[in-house]
């Protein structure tokens, strides 16, 4: 018996370190297998090439983008490794000059002093084209006061340190002139010929008032400078807008009935004249100022008030007319001779003699009775319902 039970211990502990073994052999095939694609996705990474500006693999394969039928240029690859795919050039074509990786702030810094350095050489080539200010024929005379002269005070001064380089010697004409002159002149210089006169501009004496652009339901202002070659900032503030004006709040501009451009516009104004004639914009105005002074927000309301003022002017001026026509004192094709004036005033009283009734009326009490009574019918106390006379 003690025998038998040696062997089945035995036995089990064979199994069990057989398990055991199995166990440790599929770890660390497992263990192997892990440490392989993890090599492999490492060495994958190393290998793969990404653009230095949106991330995207570069596998040299073009994209067609789908907004056009051409392929996006090849890839751009730098010395130092770097690249920037095609789609990022075509939308900004500076990724393709230098990486942005590699490109430090004295890079920008130099490129930007570069350009600084090219604007003022160009602004100074424009200076030194421009036309020189008009200068005086004549020299002062010998008993004219200078400002800054010959003093008292000079005289009490100490003697300044003298210096080796002398002062320039004037034009020759301005010695001739000096030479000419022998007593102080009693008119003033005058300037030369070629000068520019006072009030007067270089080819541009018609533009020097502002001109007038009248609004129309159509208009933009980023559109108007565009058309007119005058900055943005330069309209709002010649016409007291917001600058949200040409980005985000561009309705704010219909709340003009025009605009002021400047002297430097590019072409004259093409819309120099009202939209409407000057009856329906002046008709337009009355319509607005009526909604300001009531508060009325309903347009179709305040135009019919308006309106009613103009029909009661024109029935009265056909009356004057028909009047004179039969005292013989004119004839059927003479002009109506509207009155003129007044309007807005008018249309507001009648709106509010409107609004007073309105009033008046919902605060009768009792006003259903009444017009039960009025027509006969109404309720009986002991009845249900409406009991009408036959």
């Amino acid at each position: 018996m003690h025998l038998l039970y040696l062997n089945v211990r035995l036995s089990l502990d064979t199994s069990r370190e057989r398990v055991v073994g199995a166990q440790l052999r599929a770890g660390r095939r497992r263990r192997h297998r892990h440490s392989l694609l993890l090599s492999l996705t490492l060495t994958r990474f190393h290998t793969m090439r990404l653009c230095a500006a949106c991330c995207a693999t570069l596998d040299g394969s073009s994209t067609v983008p789908s907004h056009s039928e051409k392929p996006d240029s090849p890839q751009v690859d730098f010395p130092c490794g770097h690249s920037v795919c095609g789609a990022c050039v075509r939308k900004r074509r500076r990724l393709a000059q230098a990486c942005i990786l590699c490109e430090t702030a004295n890079d920008m810094l130099a490129s930007g002093s570069t350009r600084t350095s090219t604007a003022s050489s160009s602004a100074s080539r424009s200076a030194s084209r421009a036309p020189s200010p008009p200068r005086y024929e004549d020299d002062k005379a010998a008993g004219d006061f200078v400002l800054g002269g010959d003093s008292d005070d000079d005289e009490e001064a100490p003697p300044a340190k003298e210096t080796t380089a002398s002062p320039p010697p004037p034009p020759p004409e301005v010695q001739a002139d000096a030479q000419a002159d022998d007593g102080s002149r009693e008119e003033p210089p005058a300037y030369e010929a070629g000068g520019v006169g006072l009030g007067e501009s270089d080819g541009k004496g018609a533009r020097e008032q502002c001109a007038l652009h009248h609004v129309r339901k159509d208009d933009t202002l980023q559109g108007l400078a565009f058309h007119y070659g005058v900055d943005g900032h330069v309209l709002c503030r010649l016409n007291k807008l917001p600058l949200s004006t040409l980005s985000t709040t561009p309705h704010l501009l219909h709340t003009k009935p025009f605009l002021l451009l400047p002297p430097t516009a590019r072409r004259p104004s093409s819309s120099s004249e009202p939209v409407l004639p000057p009856a329906l914009e002046r008709k337009r105005l009355v319509v607005r100022r009526f909604q300001i002074a009531t508060k009325c927000a309903d347009w179709a309301t305040a135009q019919a008030y308006v309106d009613q003022v103009w029909q009661a002017r024109d029935a009265e001026a056909r009356f004057v007319r028909e009047n004179r026509c039969a005292r013989g004192e004119g004839t059927e094709g003479d002009e109506l001779e509207v009155r003129d004036g007044g309007e807005l005033e008018e249309a507001v009283r009648a709106y509010e003699a409107d609004e007073r009734w309105e009033r008046e009326q919902r605060n009768v009490k009792g006003k259903g009775a009444l017009m039960r009574g009025e027509f006969g019918g109404g309720a009986s106390p002991g009845a249900r319902g409406w009991g009408w006379r036959s």
